[in-house]
């Protein structure tokens, strides 16, 4: 009895999943979609978590991810998610361009 009580008392108590690492970013936009230029404007407090997001977006190729991609090098702000180690999320604006500064972006990735 005393075992199925301690047992049940662990299922109850299990940890609630940890927020999400966010860092903001200021990247250029190549014509082409790969990202250059890019750099830590607002950290997440965990620097292997920014090179982490550093380095996805390093790789990222937005022609291919984003459907209505404009072929126009510009510059801006994205907020990378990381929920998990090695999982990321990406916050565009309305026209799926990075936004024109961090505070934009932090309030696009919490808008309902």
């Amino acid at each position: 009895m005393l075992i199925s009580l301690l047992f049940a008392t662990v299922l109850a108590a299990t940890p609630e999943a940890a927020p999400p690492r966010l860092t903001c970013i200021a990247a250029t936009v190549r014509a082409s979609g790969r990202i250059a230029k890019r750099r830590v404007e607002v950290s997440s407090g965990d620097k292997a978590a920014d090179r982490r997001a550093l380095d996805y977006l390093g790789m990222l190729d937005l022609s291919k991810l984003v459907p209505t991609f404009e072929r126009v090098a510009y510059s801006g702000y994205v907020v990378v998610a990381e929920p998990t180690p090695q999982a990321f999320e990406l916050t565009f604006n309305e026209q799926h361009r990075f936004h024109d500064s961090c505070d934009a972006a932090f309030a696009a990735r919490n808008a309902p």
